[in-house]
């Protein structure tokens, strides 16, 4: 089964699901999508840890 304007660009083994642009199995597509709304906040904290790491190096 190949999910709604995904992008296949090889074959697909026999009895998948895939979704997505380009196409991933069922399961990493659901993953990734869930990531993906958390995506603002982890930029966020990202930065904020280089910024305390930055600041410890310095100290060190």
């Amino acid at each position: 089964m190949i999910g709604a304007q995904s992008g296949v660009m090889n074959d697909v083994e026999p009895n998948q699901i895939i979704l997505g642009s380009p196409a991933i199995p069922h399961k990493d597509w659901l993953k990734a999508q869930a990531v993906y709304q958390k995506l603002p906040e982890m930029r966020k904290k990202i930065s904020d840890l280089e910024k305390r790491l930055a600041e410890l190096e310095k100290k060190a």
